[in-house]
């Protein structure tokens, strides 16, 4: 999808589009679903994931307002993140062709 067809989709809240991709604001460093109820950013301050882990990733926060996130993403987007920052570090070892105790 591209950004713009992202931005559409956000504007318009459309249920359709939750789940695949992620709307992040660089002005708040706060990242949200497609159908966030909150106040729509300008275009210039967003940017978008295909997932949750990618924009926690970059930097970017979970909504705190959001109970939804507290009870049923969060969770599921935390260990979507340790497993891409397993396999990255995994990825970081093969690569420096040493072991983990290795200094």
């Amino acid at each position: 999808m591209d950004a713009d067809a992202c931005y559409r989709a956000g504007c318009a809240r459309d249920a359709r589009f939750d789940g695949l991709f992620f709307t992040a604001v660089r002005s708040t460093r706060i990242f949200c679903r497609p159908i966030c109820p909150a106040r729509i950013p300008l275009r210039r301050n967003v940017e978008y994931f295909p997932n949750a882990a990618a924009a926690l990733a970059a930097g970017y926060s979970f909504p705190v307002a959001e109970n939804t996130w507290q009870k049923i993403w969060k969770p599921r987007v935390r260990a979507e993140f340790e497993l891409l920052n397993e396999f990255l570090c995994v990825k970081l070892l093969n690569r420096s062709h040493c072991g983990p105790r290795t200094r």
